[in-house]
This record gives structure tokens, sequence and C-alpha cells, in this order.
């Protein structure tokens, strides 16, 4: 049965996504975003219903806005000043959960970078 499981969960981690770093030193000068680490996702649009829920907040005018719930394996050192790169698309990170704090799996709710 397990076999199954991990099949299904490799299957689901098939895009492959850069977290970028700003290296610069100051906040005044502009960011220069370097490639820290890559990994695997799922890479899944929220509604704002779906977000809402999942940050426990309530906002008005998220109907536009583009989140997505990238899931991953977990990694250490990830934090919400990095961004996610994705073929063409750049994501800002907004929130990272540790699923069931097992150190196992992150879901990373991000914003689509226009």
């Amino acid at each position: 049965m397990k076999t199954n499981n991990k099949r299904s969960l490799t299957s689901r981690l098939a895009h492959k996504i850069i977290f970028l770093e700003n290296v610069t030193e100051s906040k005044i000068e502009d960011p220069v975003w370097q490639e820290k680490c890559q990994s695997f996702a799922e890479i899944l649009p929220l509604s704002e219903c779906n977000y809402m829920n999942l940050e426990g907040f309530n906002f008005g005018n998220f109907i536009t806005e583009e989140y997505y719930l990238f899931r991953i394996r977990y990694l250490e050192g990830l934090n919400k000043n990095m961004r996610i790169s994705y073929h063409t698309k750049l994501y800002s990170l907004k929130r990272i959960v540790n699923v069931q704090e097992r150190n196992r799996m992150l879901n990373i709710i991000a914003h689509e970078i226009v």
C-alpha cells in the first residue's frame, strides 16, 4: 500500500521550481535574485475561497489576484523573503506551512508577480 502512495506523490511532484534569494546587502539597493535551491512541486491554483480558508483571513477584493499552492518535500532554510521561479513566471511567498510539523512536506502559498 505504501508503494501506491509513493507513486502518487512522486507523480504529483512533477513541476521543477527554483527558489530565488535576494543577495543584496542593503534594502535601498535594487534586488539581485540568485538561485538558492531547486525542488519538484505540485502546483495548484487557489480560488478566493480556498485562500481564505488556508490563511484564516477575510479579504474582500482578492477575486482577481492569482494565488497558488506549491506542495514540495520539506526543505530547510526557506523563508517568505524568497521567490519561486517556474518557467517564465515569478511568485512571491506569502506563507510556508510545515504540514503536521513533521518535516516531510511543505505547503507554500504564493502570489504570482505580474
